[in-house]
């Protein structure tokens, strides 16, 4: 179960790779190509040229054009007077190009793409102009070795600076180019990263991943949460170094790539873990911060039907797990109420609602009938307004609520998720398949023991699915 722009490092440690195919294309000595521009004398994009005098008239189907990511390579090296390599640096960029289907002799390719492909362009040719030359990387090196001695020259370790493009992912408007690097500029090791390149080709331009919400500080945080999810999943939590928690839900900004199915989160070396965890990366499925994305957002993911369904499915757990004591809550502003019962008489006191635009009863019901059928909604708040405690209660017309919680079955190893959806599109169900554990006390370790499926039906409406029956799992 998940736990709770362009990035200017361009060789720092941010970012991470999805591998997709990408054209490439390798030069010693890359140059920037001209912009392609329509003069007077060429035919106009959207009419085919006119047929030579005498010739028979002709009509000309347009070529259809796509995009292509070329990768392109620059090396070098730099040697001391005395022949010892002092430096090496190897880069690869991308370029991005626009490539026809058919003959398209007489075609200039439509503004908006080859604009965005200019504008793609543009930047990295930028990126390649600041990176540092062999000679440049050599002279510093120079600095280190003339302070050696002449036995120890021959046992010099060059300095490097390299870049890699490891792959792209294009689909839409989306492309995102991936990267790795490294440098060693002395000491025991070099330094390794991975970045990446985010670029909108309608919009013709790039962006990260907060472009896509319009809570960028509620999507950091459900990454977050979703991320120390994943390490404890893949048994790493012991690998990582103390406190890193706290590291992880303090961050500001995650390094990201987009791909088919998800974002992949990466951190730097020693970020979390030791030098030897290397570059921990984290793949988190689209469904599972869906319903954090803009309109943007919707447009550039690759979003299935399948991952709007989950990612509805998710956000209405959130909801469940508001009415049995998660529901954030402003703790400067409090109310004790003097409750009796049968099993004796307290002072309880009740905190404010703080979720935005949730500021009454009403406004809570709402917001729960977006994901919830009526009856469900009604019969989930008779349960804790209605009770001896009742976990919800308004206040000179405020909605307060009761710190409470519930403890997780510590019996449930995992749990996994997927959509089904009716073929006439009136809904669907999702089913959570339960893996259940038990602890041997003779191997003194937790081990798998069965399997079970929970469904929760749901209607599709104009919001996304909305559920007829949830059941609490953990």
């Amino acid at each position: 179960m998940k736990a709770k722009r362009m990035i200017a490092a361009l060789l720092a440690l941010t970012a991470v790779f999805v591998i997709s195919g990408c054209a490439r294309s390798q030069t010693a000595a890359p140059q920037q190509s001209a912009p392609q521009t329509q003069s007077a004398a060429e035919p106009s994009p959207q009419t085919a040229p006119a047929p030579q005098e005498g010739a028979a008239a002709k009509e000309k189907t347009p070529p259809t054009w796509r995009f292509e990511v070329e990768t392109r390579s620059e090396k070098g090296e730099y040697k001391a007077d005395d022949g010892t390599l002092l430096a090496t640096v190897s880069y690869e960029y991308p370029r991005l190009v626009l490539k026809s289907d058919g003959d398209a002799s007489g075609w200039e390719p439509p503004e908006d793409r080859q604009a965005a492909c200019d504008a793609f362009n543009k930047e990295i040719e930028a990126y390649r102009a600041d990176l540092m030359s062999a000679e440049a990387l050599g002279k510093e090196a120079l600095d280190w070795y003339n302070e050696m001695s002449a036995d120890a020259r021959q046992y010099f370790p060059a300095y490097y600076r390299e870049t890699s493009v490891v792959g792209s992912y294009l689909a839409g408007d989306l492309l995102c180019v991936n990267c790795a690097g490294g440098s060693y500029y002395g000491g025991a090791h070099g330094v390794e990263s991975v970045f990446s390149w985010k670029f909108d080709l309608d919009a013709g331009e790039f962006f990260d991943w907060q472009d896509l919400t319009d809570r960028p500080d509620a999507l950091r945080e459900e990454l977050a949460w979703n991320l120390l999810g994943k390490i404890e999943e893949r048994g790493e939590s012991d690998w990582c170094f103390e406190g890193y928690e706290d590291t992880i839900l303090a961050k500001e900004d995650f390094n990201v790539s987009l791909g088919e199915t998800g974002m992949t989160v990466a951190f730097s070396e020693y970020e979390i873990m030791p030098y030897a965890g290397g570059i921990p990366e984290y793949e988190i499925p689209y469904a599972e911060f869906s319903r954090f994305l803009n309109a943007r957002g919707e447009r550039l993911l690759p979003l299935t039907p399948e991952d709007k369904a989950l990612g509805d499915y998710y956000e209405a757990e959130g909801l469940r797990y508001w009415l049995e004591g998660a529901m954030p809550m402003d703790e400067t502003d409090s109310v004790s109420q003097f409750v009796k019962s049968t099993w004796g008489d307290y002072d309880m006191l009740y905190y404010r609602v703080d979720v935005p635009g949730v500021t009454t009863l009403a406004e809570l019901r709402a917001k729960l009938l977006t994901r919830f059928s009526d009856e469900l909604t009604e019969r989930m708040l008779a349960g804790v307004t209605g009770e001896e405690y009742p976990l919800l209660r308004e206040f000179d017309g405020k909605l307060y609520v009761l710190p409470a919680g519930r403890g997780a079955d510590m019996y449930i190893d995992s749990v996994d998720y997927r959509a089904e959806l009716n073929a006439d599109g009136s809904g669907g169900t999702v089913y959570a398949t339960i893996h259940w554990r038990d602890y041997d006390e003779e191997k003194e370790e937790w081990v798998l023991t069965d399997e079970s499926i929970v469904e929760f039906p749901f209607e599709t409406t104009g919001n996304g699915a909305r559920f007829t029956d949830f059941t609490t799992i953990w």
